[in-house]
């Protein structure tokens, strides 16, 4: 396995993972941030993919995610770049 394999699995606790599938999200999003390389996940649901990848507007298939996690879905980038990004732009 490569290194990079086995940091993605570090992200999914099991129980942590447990918890979430019995909120009734079946999927993961995983991006690895283009600036640092951190990888985020965030819970989703099948239809909340299919939603966005039909063209839907981000917060409206994934309600339920933060600005920060959304901002991970549009554009991979963890939360902390894309902090210091807006911060550097203002």
């Amino acid at each position: 396995m490569s290194d990079r394999y086995e940091e993605m699995l570090s992200v999914f606790d099991p129980e942590f993972h447990r918890a979430v599938a019995a909120l009734g999200f079946d999927v993961w999003i995983a991006a690895d941030c283009p600036m640092c390389a951190t990888v985020t996940a965030v819970p989703a649901t099948r239809e909340q993919v299919a939603a966005y990848e039909a063209g839907a507007l981000v917060q409206d298939a994934f309600p339920h995610l933060t600005a920060d996690a959304r901002e991970t879905i549009i554009s991979g980038l963890c939360p902390t770049c894309f902090d210091t990004m807006t911060i550097s732009l203002n």
